[in-house]
């Protein structure tokens, strides 16, 4: 699934955000992972080969810049569902 970003010159802040949430080789990964599927915190960590804590500051960032959805569901630590906005 592709979102299409529009920056705009008039809103900086946002613009901040969301070029920053690109500006990781790892959230890149995440991004092109959550293309195909939705997948929790501990599956992006899994295929990424990289700590959980590490995946979930990153989906946040992701998170905060809009560029990507996150739905709570109850259980252990980091297992959060997440995906691309529609």
């Amino acid at each position: 699934m592709v979102k299409e970003v529009h920056l705009s010159l008039d809103e900086p802040r946002m613009m901040f955000t969301i070029i920053h949430a690109l500006a990781s080789k790892v959230r890149i990964d995440i991004l092109k992972l959550l293309d195909t599927a939705s997948l929790n915190v501990n599956e992006i960590a899994e295929k990424l080969d990289i700590p959980p804590s590490t995946a979930a500051t990153n989906v946040k960032i992701l998170e905060d810049s809009g560029l990507i959805l996150t739905e709570f569901q109850p259980g252990t630590r980091f297992d959060e569902t997440v995906q691309p906005p529609l």
